[in-house]
């Protein structure tokens, strides 16, 4: 729904440059936002409210599902439409391209929010495939298995051992243990 309402608030703030759609677009936005993260806290409130001044209601909590990333997108899909009223660039024309670049997950799950123009225009451009850039892909996707699988799962199981009964090594197996985690934690990271 986000995705909708800023494609259409971000055309239309560019179109007329009113601070409207803008408003519509976070009105909304936030507000769906506030209901999937604070409405089963704010029927907790009023419950406990209700019961201090006597009160015998009870609200039923919302069986409410979180969805992956909801705050991620949201300000992310946010960001078009405020972009599109400051009239930063130019409007998405596609809807399909515009709903890949709020929910385009790797780099949902990692962030930082990514402005627009910056993504929908790599989109734009025509790519071709070439064996180079095959060879590429193929040799980072290697490297990086080899990172998270060899070495940073293999520093993981000796770190894990260590932190989990700290008293059975020495001194000098416990620094092994520490330099192990952090080659674990920067091996996972930039793997």
């Amino acid at each position: 729904m986000s995705c909708a309402v800023d494609f259409f608030c971000g055309r239309k703030a560019a179109e007329t440059r009113k601070k409207l759609w803008v408003c519509i677009s976070v009105t909304i936005n936030l507000g769906v936002l506030a209901y999937f993260k604070y409405v089963n806290f704010g029927i907790a409130a009023f419950n406990d409210a209700a019961m201090m001044i006597g009160l015998n209601i009870s609200v039923v909590p919302v069986d409410i599902v979180l969805p992956l990333g909801i705050s991620f997108f949201t300000f992310q899909s946010m960001s078009y439409t405020i972009d599109m009223y400051r009239q930063k660039y130019a409007p998405c024309t596609s809807f399909s391209q515009f709903a890949l670049y709020v929910t385009f997950f790797p780099q949902l799950v990692a962030g930082p929010i990514v402005r627009a123009n910056e993504f929908l225009g790599q989109l734009i451009k025509p790519r071709r495939l070439r064996l180079e850039y095959l060879n590429q892909g193929v040799s980072l996707f290697i490297i990086g298995i080899f990172k998270k699988v060899v070495i940073a799962d293999h520093a993981g199981i000796f770190a894990n051992a260590l932190f989990g009964s700290p008293g059975e090594y020495t001194t000098f197996l416990a620094l092994v243990g520490i330099f192990a985690f952090s080659f674990q934690i920067y091996f996972d990271f930039s793997a």
